[in-house]
């Protein structure tokens, strides 16, 4: 009979995720560091178990985030897997409905998942929550005019209290973004063995007289034909001309990479 708790063995869950996620080599050796970080941060392991034995696993990640009206406590899911030879046993099925009952204990009324399959999710009742549009550019094709006003714009490699705050505000007002705190700014800005393709990552801030008034995060990363490309994500700004200044700083890139890769909401334009 199956058993639904807490999976303490991190190990275990190691060992099932890198068949499940079919990883290469070369990879298998970022998941134990990868799995143990995010649980030290505060997420929660979950498992089905037969006797000793994990057929299925899942993280519990713990947000806030804007739903309608409300910024509401949100259960994320992630990493979800089985072992091999546990496929068709029924373990995952069990280990999402049991997963819903966790939630919803927690005070978790929502929770959101990127799926790797729509209708696998949609069968254990997730349905769609967002639409993002992603758009690829040379930095060369930014043409974006002077600003009137009087701008400044930093790197960071961690985003300092004021940008947090910044973030905190817009998240709060806005769908789809879950706000953050240091643990998970530091998922998001720091570089761990497992992104060996990576350069550079943090986060970029415009500000006004002193207030943040625009943010991105972002990371440096070589493609496999060796091409320098920057990932956008988040995107946020107070007024156009702080998203106008944001695209300068990226149209200053030109000379050095090549592609920048924007996730961002599907109603936006960036000019």
């Amino acid at each position: 009979m199956m058993e639904y708790r807490p999976n303490g063995d991190s190990e275990s869950l190691v060992r099932i995720a890198k068949g499940a996620f079919t990883l290469r080599a070369v990879e298998r050796e970022t998941v134990g560091p990868w799995i143990r970080d995010v649980v030290a941060r505060g997420a929660e392991p979950f498992g089905a178990f037969d006797g000793d034995r994990l057929l299925s696993a899942y993280v519990l990640y713990s947000y806030r985030m804007r739903f309608r009206a409300s910024v509401l406590a949100m259960g994320g899911i992630g990493s979800v897997c089985s072992a091999l030879d546990a496929r068709g046993s029924g373990s995952v099925r069990f280990l999402l409905a049991q997963s819903l009952r966790t939630i919803l204990d927690k005070g978790q009324p929502i929770s959101v998942l990127s799926p790797f399959d729509r209708s696998f999710y949609r069968k254990y009742g997730w349905e769609t929550f967002s639409r993002f549009q992603r758009l690829e550019l040379s930095p060369g094709q930014l043409r974006i005019p002077q600003a009137e006003a009087a701008y400044a714009v930093e790197e960071l490699e961690s985003p300092d209290a004021a940008s947090r705050s910044f973030y905190n505000r817009m998240a709060s007002s806005q769908y789809n973004l879950v706000e953050r705190g240091n643990g998970e700014w530091a998922q998001r800005t720091e570089l761990r063995p497992w992104h060996e393709d990576t350069a550079a990552r943090g986060v970029v801030k415009v500000s006004r007289g002193g207030e943040v008034v625009g943010l991105i995060g972002h990371a440096v990363w070589r493609e496999s034909k060796g091409e320098s490309t920057v990932t956008v994500d988040p995107f946020l700004f107070a007024d156009e001309g702080a998203k106008r200044e944001i695209l300068r700083f990226l149209e200053r890139l030109s000379h050095q990479v090549k592609v920048i890769r924007f996730d961002i909401p599907e109603d936006l334009e960036l000019w």
